[in-house]
């Protein structure tokens, strides 16, 4: 603000001395009584107000140079604060998203975590029953099997000792037998003797 202030300044400023030099360059040209030496200092003055022009010229153009390249800068600046706005209001939304799905992923997974607990509860009270239903149901076959084995056991053992029973009856019948002719045959052996 304060350059463009200078600048107007330094314009009418130099607006002025275009006029001034204008007319007293037309003045001085009508008035034939001047003298010479007026003539030569005026001549002098606008010499040097035309170089003084000149000089506020080139700095009034650089002044214009600058201020059209601060301008520029300004409205790059400008730009990139609203890309960067604009990135930053599209970040904060995908945040708010984000957000808003982490919230939903994680309440789905408290839900799933919560059914995971209950059916593992479920599961170790399943288990537990079947293991004692298991249990019972293997105590019953084993005791039947053993029952079973009990009774087949001593239906193979009497089969096979039956045999063997009758067989050693008949060995003690011989035995016997056979005993009771030797003490016949020992007795009457001493009788004799």
């Amino acid at each position: 603000m304060t350059q463009s202030l200078d600048i107007q300044i330094v314009f009418f400023v130099l607006v002025i001395a275009i006029f001034l030099t204008w007319f007293l360059t037309k003045n001085f040209l009508s008035l034939s009584s001047v003298k010479k030496s007026q003539y030569e200092k005026l001549k002098g003055d606008f010499i040097l107000e035309q170089n003084l022009n000149k000089q506020q010229e080139s700095k009034l153009v650089n002044l214009e140079t600058r201020l059209g390249l601060i301008k520029q800068n300004a409205e790059k600046e400008r730009l990139l604060n609203q890309s960067q706005q604009a990135a930053l209001q599209k970040n904060q939304g995908q945040i708010i998203e984000l957000n808003k799905e982490l919230a939903s992923v994680s309440a789905d997974n408290r839900s799933l975590l919560d059914k995971l607990d209950a059916q593992m509860e479920q599961f170790q009270e399943m288990k537990l029953t079947t293991k004692l239903e298991f249990k019972e149901i293997a105590n019953q076959l084993l005791e039947e099997k053993s029952k079973q084995f009990d009774v087949e056991h001593k239906k193979g053992l009497a089969e096979v000792l039956s045999p063997l029973k009758e067989k050693i009856k008949s060995f003690e019948e011989k035995v016997e037998v056979s005993n009771k002719d030797s003490i016949a045959r020992h007795s009457s052996m001493k009788e004799q003797i």
